[in-house]
């Protein structure tokens, strides 16, 4: 049976896979049942591609790169028989996954607003002026999410250094 710092990465990762999926449904989904111009937001570029960077991150870090790092806390339980500490684990996988969560969303959605903005023939500085609130609150999300990547990581190190008993 897998370790269970490894089946929370898991679950983590699975559950931001079908959050994904969901995303790229809204994206693909045909006009004619829900007309988000989704596809023109992102092919439209400029305040768009925020969407598009959102949608790309959300699915690299949130289920790549949680896999992969549940991935090297199971290697590490099982190859060297050492186990990075639970509470710690915990912090370092909520924290990332917030800062990820807030982060990638708050990039779609400013990004869906810009781009649909654009189509709509906005003036390029209303558009901007509209963006400008979100770009501290991403900012702060992205520092969350590399503040609980780096818990993770280190708490790998830290069982790594640490001597068996």
């Amino acid at each position: 049976m897998p370790d269970s710092q490894f089946m929370r990465f898991f679950y983590f990762a699975s559950f931001n896979a079908i959050v994904s999926a969901i995303w790229t449904a809204l994206i693909i989904i045909p006009p004619e049942v829900v007309n988000l111009r989704l596809p023109q937001i992102i092919s439209g570029g400029s305040a768009g591609t925020w969407f598009f960077v959102g949608y790309i991150t959300f699915m690299i870090v949130g289920c790549a790169g949680i896999l992969g790092c549940g991935t090297v806390h199971h290697m590490i339980s099982t190859i060297k028989n050492k186990t990075p500490n639970s509470k710690v684990t915990w912090l370092g996988l909520i924290l990332w996954e917030i800062g990820l969560l807030g982060s990638t969303w708050l990039l779609g959605w400013s990004g869906f607003i810009g781009g649909t903005g654009l189509l709509n023939g906005v003036p390029i500085p209303q558009i901007h002026e509209s963006l400008v609130g979100y770009v501290y609150p991403i900012g702060i999300l992205i520092g969350i999410a590399i503040i609980g990547f780096l818990i993770s990581i280190i708490n790998i190190y830290v069982a790594l250094v640490r001597k068996a008993r």
